[in-house]
């Protein structure tokens, strides 16, 4: 997955109040079910314009960019998605629609919002310090700062460690143009990151020391950003045993990003998985076990089942590779407070989702 998607996906879920001068606020992240476009677009020509109060930025000109498919962001409860035992702090979920699919785990709380990492089928990223990616309300020329770490596993057999500044400051405000429409009340987050990410591939030491500039938009009852432009300039040394360090200089890459077709209404659900279902066989209410059955027609499909509570915190989780008939599976739940719980199946893309109550 891409860097610049990834930091789009953790800005995703800011929010601002509808006033002369916009405060950030916390009270207009996206809704579970919420639901944009995103566009990978093309910089050329585009300016991100001037910092300051009663700005119009024109980015009506943003196109996508050649070769590049848009996909969907979706914004999901932790219960419905494939990794939720990975990350037992999330309530939070951004589902990027890439082939192969994203998720980004978030922890959201009354002031601050934390993204915990990502995870897909190719990669896993944690954030051992997770990544405070807003603290509200936030004023004009205020700012915020934080420092984080991230370990990703690539599956290459090498872990890449990386540490992180970030400053978020609020420099403006005004009208937003985008092809998604025009936007009053505006804001513009200004971000300064510097990470350094390192990993050593069978003796041979990479030191990456990226520095990311980016500028998102913001507007009232948006899942923002609307758009981004950022500016991303990396050296890397590569040290050899014995060998003096080569220094190369990436120099700097332009980027830009918008969304559309915003909606607040939920997806259409995922297809069932295929030639796999899942059916609760025992009493519902359940006092001690909760008994179901998974039907599949075909073996080697490797398929997790999730048990959560309402809000998406794991309870248990369960891997298996399926085979043909019917598998009795049995959840010891006597010990769970009384309520209603989410038992899921998934095969990392899908999702089937079963409702059930503890007496």
């Amino acid at each position: 997955m891409k860097k610049s998607n990834l930091l789009f996906a953790a800005f995703c879920i800011c929010a601002i109040a509808t006033n002369a001068q916009p405060i950030l606020q916390m009270n207009a992240i996206p809704n579970i079910g919420d639901v944009t476009t995103f566009h990978v677009a093309d910089p050329t020509g585009i300016s991100e314009g001037n910092a300051g109060a009663n700005q119009t930025w024109d980015l009506s000109a943003l196109q996508d960019l050649d070769g590049v498919t848009p996909f969907l962001y979706e914004y999901l409860a932790p219960a419905n998605t494939p990794y939720a035992s990975s990350f037992p702090g999330a309530n939070f979920v951004t589902k990027i629609n890439e082939d192969p699919v994203v998720y980004v785990y978030h922890q959201k709380e009354s002031n601050q919002l934390f993204t915990l990492g990502a995870k897909n089928t190719e990669f896993d990223l944690q954030y051992p310090d997770p990544d405070l990616v807003m603290d509200a309300p936030l004023a004009f020329n205020g700012s915020f700062q934080d420092n984080f770490t991230s370990i990703l596993d690539a599956g290459t057999g090498a872990l890449v460690y990386g540490r992180a500044s970030r400053t978020v400051t609020y420099d403006g405000y005004g009208t937003l143009i985008t092809p998604a429409g025009t936007f009053p009340n505006a804001v513009r987050l200004k971000s300064i990151s510097m990470q350094v990410d390192s990993t050593n591939f069978f003796g041979t030491m990479i030191i990456n020391y990226t520095d990311i500039t980016t500028y998102n938009w913001m507007a009232p009852n948006t899942p923002g950003p609307l758009a981004s432009v950022y500016y991303t300039h990396t050296v890397s040394h590569t040290i050899l045993p014995g060998i003096d360090t080569i220094i190369s200089d990436l120099g700097v890459v332009k980027s830009a990003n918008f969304i559309d077709n915003l909606t607040t209404a939920a997806p259409e659900p995922s297809e069932q998985l295929s030639g796999v279902s899942i059916q609760l066989t025992g009493p519902n209410p359940v006092a001690d076990q909760l008994r179901a059955t998974i039907f599949t027609e075909k073996s080697g499909l490797d398929v997790q089942l999730l048990l959560t509570d309402m809000q998406g915190k794991p309870l248990e989780a369960r891997s298996f590779e399926t085979a043909p008939g019917e598998t009795q599976i049995l959840f010891p739940v006597g010990h769970l407070p009384a309520g209603t719980y989410l038992l899921t199946l998934t095969d990392g893309r899908d999702v089937q989702a079963l409702r059930w109550v503890k007496l």
